[in-house]
């Protein structure tokens, strides 16, 4: 009691001597802006990256122009059986080429021993080596073989004032939306919040006097409660919503500003693009038009010269942003290359000859070029947007929750209880604004006038491990687009894999280990409590990941995946333990199904954001990354949970607990009908076939990942949803059936929904019947077996290790079939096999219902 008076006290303290201190909205506000603009950063990093590419890509084919010509003129040459060391007119062609392209610095023709035949250079130039860019080209004599090289340099200070005009404008765009965004924040979560801050303020003057008497409470619950009669529906709305209305709000905001700096970005590199475009027209138009000037004044008919048709369509060959070349006299075409295009598609440039003015060449590209550049990065850029507004609302839900709704329900518990004369409550004091001010004072009031012992209101809830399972499962899943990649650069130093699964090996390993140390993390997250045992995961995590980024070789990457997989099992089982340790039978499928979208979120976002800095700062770099995210998990769990009880009466693993659990009827039932076949479905069917499918159909890897992306969306948008409903009825075996039901459907018809399209419906169908079937399985065998709160760790994590079953022969299972059945009838199968399994669900519990109500009469009409 006197411990929780001076924790009180010296809450009390800090307010007072810290001033005023920032209201609620403006912390809210603060958060939305930090995370919008960590989501306006990875969005313009990939803008960014998909520009700087294409402009180099184009900066590269300006200057191979110079190099095919070169190497033309020298295959010319060597045709006719001259030596390379013996063509008389390269030199003078270099020196042309270096006196007409700006930014070139060098051009070298050497021998097959690298012995120098011809140079040329800009002699006034100077630059180091990262300030140029040097390209080669091998040169072939008659018999194919190799007879030497041109190297062509080039500087980067172009290239690199383009690169720094994309940042400074990226920035500026960026600067100018995110400002945008957090004053329009500001202001409604202002007016969203109003309700609240103005009770919470009526309560206050209310219970503004030293001496707090218990009619002050009756009349500060009334305040709480509000008069309903004299409210507005939008009134009414806003108190029952108001964690949904401030994540539209963070997502409106986070939506409209990536999408209108992504727009004007666009619209910027189009200029620059298109500028570039024209100078590589310039290039190709100088030495066509100096060649066009020599044939006309040796006499040649331009119009009837044979092979100069062919010699404009190597261009267009060679170059895919030129699509039509042609030679014009005023209005009449001479020479065409290139199919007919109306000309409004086209941008065409007109470059008369020097000594002839009434002929000209003209060389078009697309209009619509940039505009189909950027289309191809579209896909790109929706995925990192939608991952960036699943870390926005993870955010936005843990603040809410911890900033809002539990001090605000807190509030409520203690003024009613208050008014009926219990002063035997306290608050937990989580923040420092207007609603926590309010309860260190009603605290401090309680402890004055009861100085017996006092219980304190829980503040936690289910939904608080939702941030930091996020991060956690983000960080894993940062490696998942180019974790075989990185394997393949390491020294393979282990004998005994054969060389086939050297790639595959480190991520079977951590499936392995991940399953088998579920039922012994749950019994460690029992004994040390839950927040010991997430932060204990998540520095086990962060180690995993440090090592892994500092592997060189096979063994060694074995070892760190061990580790990481031993910590990433004590998180998940952990963060569904302190779920179940928060709901009951009128909630936990809600919780499980939060505990769900909170880890396919996470998986999504690893998995998009990962590649893109893996791009930008290497394998190493990205696992460093990935460890620092853990860290953020870690010290979350660290500051914002309280330790909450540990059950010393749990006792170690042993085998007789899996067979207790697994003899047990109801435990097996949905395990071998359900929980199995579910997870065959997931890794067989969505992880194995689907890409080797896509593969087949002639897809890239990102549709794969697209498509992949199509269930775990389902998962996070559907199954919050569908858990309200699931809570509503007692029955919870009616949606895992249906769940199962639909899965199959949907794989049955297959038949008919062939494709890609097709497939992503199927897979679309498949996440929607999982949101729906799978987050109700713990809590009906959890209801069903009657689990004591002491040994649900343990529980769920055999049930967690039974289902990984499905994981392992999933793909075992699907690979057999598909050798012999083909993909389709494969599909079939699976979709037949669960369709079986979920009406013998059914049937057997069922049978075994009816078999239980007979006995039960039975024992009642002999008693």
């Amino acid at each position: 009691m006197s411990r929780q008076k001076t924790d009180i006290q010296d809450e009390s303290a800090k307010s007072k001597s810290r001033g005023m201190l920032p209201g609620l909205s403006f912390k809210l506000s603060f958060a939305i802006f930090v995370v919008l603009s960590l989501s306006i950063f990875l969005t313009a990093s990939l803008n960014y990256l998909n520009f700087d590419k294409r402009l180099t890509e184009t900066t590269d084919s300006k200057y191979k122009v110079v190099m095919q010509e070169t190497l033309s003129d020298i295959n010319n040459a060597i045709a006719f059986g001259v030596p390379l060391h013996g063509i008389s007119n390269v030199q003078s062609l270099l020196e042309r080429h270096l006196a007409s392209v700006s930014g070139l610095i060098a051009l070298e023709v050497t021998n097959r021993q690298t012995e120098r035949l011809y140079f040329a250079n800009q002699a006034e130039v100077s630059v180091t080596e990262s300030q140029a860019k040097q390209l080669r080209t091998p040169i072939y004599n008659a018999f194919g073989q190799l007879d030497g090289e041109i190297s062509l340099t080039y500087s980067l200070e172009h290239l690199g004032s383009l690169r720094s005009g994309l940042i400074s404008k990226s920035a500026f765009y960026a600067v100018i939306w995110i400002a945008i965004a957090t004053l329009c924040n500001l202001i409604f979560i202002h007016g969203i919040t109003k309700h609240m801050l103005r009770r919470t303020s009526e309560v206050d003057q209310c219970l503004s006097s030293k001496e707090i008497a218990g009619c002050k409470f009756e009349l500060a619950s009334q305040i709480m409660e509000g008069n309903q009669q004299h409210l507005t529906h939008w009134q009414k709305f806003r108190q029952r919503h108001t964690t949904m209305l401030i994540l539209v709000l963070a997502f409106t905001t986070t939506f409209v500003a990536n999408f209108m700096t992504s727009l004007q970005m666009m619209d910027y590199f189009a200029d620059i693009y298109q500028q570039e475009l024209n100078e590589k027209a310039s290039i190709i138009a100088y030495s066509l038009v100096q060649l066009l000037d020599y044939l006309i004044a040796n006499g040649f008919d331009v119009a009837n010269l044979r092979g100069l048709d062919s010699e404009l369509a190597n261009y267009l060959v060679n170059h895919n942003d030129i699509i039509a070349m042609s030679i014009v006299q005023e209005s009449q075409t001479l020479v065409n290359a290139g199919a007919q295009f109306d000309e409004l598609q086209l941008n065409t440039h007109l470059f008369p000859l020097n000594n002839h003015d009434t002929i000209a060449l003209t060389i078009s590209s697309d209009k619509n070029l940039v505009a189909t550049l950027l289309k191809e990065n579209l896909l790109d850029m929706l995925s990192i947007l939608v991952a960036s507004l699943l870390v926005v609302t993870e955010v936005i839900l843990f603040l809410c929750n911890y900033m809002i709704m539990s001090p605000w329900h807190q509030l409520k518990q203690l003024v009613a209880r208050l008014s009926k004369g219990f002063s035997d409550t306290t608050a937990k004091v989580t923040s420092r604004d207007e609603i926590s001010t309010l309860l260190s004072k009603i605290n401090r009031a309680t402890l004055a006038t009861n100085t017996s012992q006092t219980s304190v209101i829980e503040h936690q809830n289910y939904r608080f491990v939702r941030l930091p399972l996020f991060l956690f499962v983000f960080a894993e899943a940062a490696s998942l687009s180019f974790f075989p990649n990185y394997v393949s650069t390491l020294v393979m130093d282990v004998s005994w894999i054969p060389l086939s699964m050297q790639a595959s090996f480190p991520i079977s390993l951590f499936m392995l280990v991940w399953a088998i140390s579920l039922p012994f993390a749950g019994y460690w997250s029992d004994r040390l409590g839950r927040r010991k045992a997430l932060i204990i995961g998540g520095l086990v995590i962060t180690v995993g990941m440090v090592s892994t980024s500092l592997c060189n070789t096979l063994s060694a990457m074995l070892l760190s995946r061990t580790i990481t997989a031993l910590g990433y099992g004590l998180v998940f089982i952990s963060a569904q333990g302190f779920v179940s340790d928060y709901t009951d039978d009128s909630n936990r499928t809600k919780g499980m199904a939060t505990f769900l979208s909170s880890f396919f979120s996470g998986s999504l976002c690893g998995a998009a954001i990962g590649g893109l800095f893996a791009d930008r700062i290497g394998y190493s770099g990205t696992f460093f990354l990935a460890s620092g995210i853990s860290i953020v998990g870690v010290l979350l769990v660290w500051r914002f949970f309280e330790q909450g009880g540990n059950n010393q009466s749990s006792v170690p693993i042993k085998l007789s607990d899996f067979s207790d659990l697994l003899s047990n009827k109801h435990f097996a039932l949905i395990s071998f009908c359900s929980a199995i076949p579910a997870k065959v479905v997931l890794t067989g069917f969505l992880y194995y076939l689907c890409p080797v499918y896509l593969q087949h159909l002639g897809e890239s890897n990102a549709m794969s990942g697209r498509i992949l992306m199509i269930y775990g969306l389902a998962i996070v948008v559907i199954s919050p949803l569908t858990a309200i409903w699931i809570d509503r009825f007692r029955n919870k075996l009616v949606f895992v059936v249906i769940g199962g039901l639909l899965s199959s459907f949907a794989l049955l018809n297959i038949y008919y929904f062939n494709g890609t399209l097709g497939l992503l419906v199927v897979v679309l169908v498949v996440g929607v019947a999982h949101s729906i079937g799978i987050s109700p399985q713990i809590p009906l065998v959890m209801s069903l077996m009657k689990v004591s709160t002491s040994e649900r760790g343990k529980a769920i994590g055999i049930f967690r290790l039974t289902e990984r079953i499905g994981n392992v022969t999933g793909p075992i299972l699907t690979g057999a079939l598909l050798g012999i059945y083909g993909f389709i009838n494969t599909v079939m199968i699976l979709g037949g096999l669960l369709f079986i399994s979920t009406i013998s669900l059914v049937l057997v519990y069922y049978f075994w219902q009816k078999k239980e109500k007979i006995f039960s009469d039975v024992e009642g009409a002999s008693a």
